[in-house]
């Protein structure tokens, strides 16, 4: 269960962090649909445990993520502006947090 387990939950953050960074607009599309790509080999790398030719998925699924980590690493933005440039803070200049009583 050491490799397919590994994979699964490893796919399951390629694709949470694809989606999230997708939507937010903090990752282009086309990083955001490899991850996609990604995250599905490695859940169907699961048949391993059924089907033994299915093994090819593990390592597969492993260098594939870990070059996605690596792209994403290097694109995701470096400060709190999103990818299109705007900021996430208040335009008011208000804190986004309530004042405490």
């Amino acid at each position: 269960l050491g490799g397919p387990g590994h994979i699964v939950f490893l796919g399951l953050l390629i694709a949470g962090i694809s989606l999230a960074g997708g939507i937010a607009g903090f990752l282009p599309s086309w990083l955001m649909w490899f991850g996609i790509v990604v995250a599905s080999l490695a859940e169907l790398s699961f048949f391993t445990l059924i089907l033994y030719p299915a093994a090819f998925l593990l390592p597969a699924a492993r260098v594939l993520g870990m070059a996605w980590m690596i792209c994403v690493g290097a694109r995701l933005p470096k400060s709190r502006r999103g990818y299109r440039g705007e900021s996430l803070r208040p335009a008011d200049g208000a804190s986004p947090l309530p004042a405490h009583s």
